[in-house]
């Protein structure tokens, strides 16, 4: 949809971008964010709501930084606590709106625009943007008398006659609309979208030439976008063109793989065209990526009905009518199926289920049928700009994400000079009755230092728990894990209570599964090699990594790093729901835990829960990894 209010944020840094201000965060704040420095802001208003927790308007100045940064849902928050503290605030209610309507939620939005106009009946903008999530919940109406509202604030611009157009379009007034979209086109003419949706409107009119002229120069305005290719192939299958329609959703199919709403008018092309073994296919990958896609289920059932497939098509009519219980045409053929299949008593009851649905509904046939067409045509209705990511009909249900997780901790051998370390100190409780050990994330390497170190250490055999640690991890430098292991056994042969040392050996076994990955890939080039023994060994690495870090957190539950490391291991075994939990357990035992929350994130958009997933990146990124905010464009949009 785009950030319709950028205006409001030009205008604010106007105010505030001629000299940085010496004084309080709030203050450095406000002119990093007119700097466009808005990770930097962030920073600065944390530390200004630390000192003040009413502060309203660092709350809405950090709700504009993350906006910025697309991040609705913690914009959304931040907007929503300045309200609370001062309820007065238009404009905390408008970019309130803005970012509900980024997420879709245009109910939501809608309230707060009306709240934001009872408070400024005269800003343009909120008229502007409430006008677009009218247009989301269908109320044309609404959007017409809106639009009319920003022109009469002398805010003429091609936006507002695009979305009147399209409002008037959907009220099937589509001369009218033609003449708001040429003034759109009039007011800017390098837009693609009044070019697009005057070729919609012509073929509503049955305009098909004119129409496809239209998506043709929309081409030429935006060649990236693959709409104007999507509608030219419905004009081309309403003149009954069918070979230049297939063509034209292949070519959006190319780009678009998985986009559902493009296979389900495929898989209606080819049937037309009797190539039903293939239309079957589109089908089948339609439901798949899209399991309410009723439609996608009903014209499938219709083809294995007519395959006299009779067991298969009962199963998608009953998916249909779940779906859509008032489905009329679902609920005839499944009393036919059920007559083919001979079963009296499933017959009748199917008949007495669909006459009780016409007599409620109180129609004729006819009318009952025409009624479902458009509420069915509604609920499969294109929307949106073929999104690769995620779709706001047909979504992906399972994200391909390419998870790139912050690494798994291990024992530093250095703990009294490493810099690059966290540090678990139990809550101001010593580790382990061992003193405080650190954590550090990346291999160390062999140096003079450690090589010193270890002669020393093995020169002075012990059982003390620490020093076996230590042995462990310089072991670990030189990729000897069996020496390693073995004096970890030593330290929980002589205690098995010592906690530090399970957590050794199961981080221990995670880096062994790493040494292991990297030689593989370097002897096959690929890790899609299968080799039964090296599987074999990886399992039983995972397992040993998993076995240590449950005895640790048996010890301690609240042991962070433990359940950070473990859930680690498990996103290595693809048991994604359980990772989910651990990195959440890593982050409540430390509530500043954000590589946790970060993790957890990933994987909860990994597992298809886009706005919970999205909600720990911007925890993460509101306390210092911005680079969450990267990951949020991409998948929190």
């Amino acid at each position: 949809m785009g950030k319709w209010i950028a205006v409001l944020v030009l205008m604010f840094a106007v105010i505030f971008a001629h000299a940085q201000p010496r004084g309080n965060f709030t203050s450095q704040g406000r002119y990093e964010i007119s700097k466009g420095r808005y990770a930097s802001a962030i920073e600065l208003l944390n530390r200004s709501i630390q000192q003040n927790k009413f502060n309203s308007e660092a709350f809405f100045l950090r709700g504009i930084s993350k906006y910025e940064l697309e991040d609705f849902i913690g914009a959304e928050k931040d907007f929503g606590k300045a309200l609370e503290l001062n309820p007065k605030n238009h404009e905390a209610f408008l970019y309130r709106g803005v970012c509900r309507s980024q997420q879709l939620n245009y109910k939501a939005a809608f309230a707060d625009f009306n709240q934001a106009i009872k408070l400024n009946d005269d800003d343009w903008r909120t008229y502007s943007n409430r006008s677009l999530a009218s247009l989301q919940l269908d109320r044309y109406v609404d959007v017409i008398s809106d639009c009319n509202k920003v022109i009469s604030l002398k805010k003429e611009t091609s936006h507002t006659y695009l979305i009147r157009g399209e409002a008037k379009s959907g009220l099937e007034m589509y001369n009218v609309a033609i003449e708001d979209f040429e003034r759109a086109m009039k007011l800017d003419s390098t837009s693609m979208r009044p070019v697009l949706h005057r070729g919609i409107a012509l073929s509503r009119l049955e305009r098909y030439e004119d129409a496809i002229a239209d998506f043709e120069k929309a081409m030429e305005l935006d060649a990236e976008n693959k709409l104007p290719i999507f509608h030219r192939a419905a004009a081309y299958s309403e003149m009954g063109k069918q070979k230049e329609a297939l063509k034209d959703l292949n070519d959006v199919l190319n780009v678009f793989p998985d986009n559902a709403i493009v296979l389900f008018n495929r898989a209606m092309i080819l049937t037309e065209m009797n190539k039903t073994s293939e239309a079957l296919l589109d089908y089948n990958r339609v439901v798949k990526l899209n399991p309410n896609n009723i439609l996608g289920f009903y014209n499938r059932a219709n083809m294995l009905y007519n395959k006299k497939d009779y067991g298969a098509a009962l199963d998608d009519y009953n998916k249909a009518i779940e779906l859509f219980p008032e489905f009329i045409e679902a609920h005839e053929n499944r009393a036919k199926v059920y007559g083919f299949l001979k079963d009296q008593r499933a017959y009748e009851a199917a008949m007495i289920e669909l006459n009780g649905i016409k007599q409620m509904l109180s129609m004729s046939d006819e009318d009952v049928k025409f009624e479902q067409n458009i509420r069915l045509l509604k609920l499969t209705e294109l929307k949106g700009e073929f999104e690769p990511v995620q779709q706001e009909i047909g979504k992906i249900q399972h994200q391909k994400v390419d998870v790139r997780l912050l690494p798994f901790y291990r024992i530093s051998a250095f703990p009294e000079t490493d810099r690059n370390i966290s540090v678990y100190d139990g809550f101001n409780k010593p580790f382990y009755n061992m003193g405080v050990i650190a954590f550090i994330t990346e291999k160390e390497e062999r140096n003079k230092t450690a090589d010193e170190l270890l002669r020393t250490l093995l020169q002075h055999p012990t059982t003390e728990p620490s020093r076996l640690i230590r042995l462990a991890s310089l072991y670990a430098i030189d990729d000897d894990y069996e020496s390693a292991q073995a004096k970890l056994n030593i330290c929980l042969s002589s205690d098995d209570k010592q906690a530090g040392c399970y957590f050794a050996r199961a981080a221990l076994a995670q880096a062994e599964v790493e040494y292991h990955q990297d030689k593989f890939e370097v002897l096959t080039g690929s890790l899609n090699v299968v080799d039964s023994a090296y599987q074999s060994r990886m399992e039983s690495l995972l397992t040993r990594a998993e076995m240590n870090y449950r005895k640790v957190i048996e010890l301690d539950k609240e042991m962070s790093f433990a359940h950070f490391n473990l859930a680690h291991v498990l996103v290595s075994a693809e048991r994604y729901e359980e990772a989910e939990t651990e990195f959440g357990l890593a982050a409540s035992a430390n509530g500043n835990f954000i590589e946790a929350n970060y993790n957890r994130g990933l994987i909860r958009i990994l597992l298809g829960k886009i706005s919970k997933g999205c909600e720990d990146l911007s925890l993460a990124g509101e306390l210092g990894l911005t680079d969450s905010y990267n990951i949020i464009k991409r998948y929190c949009e």
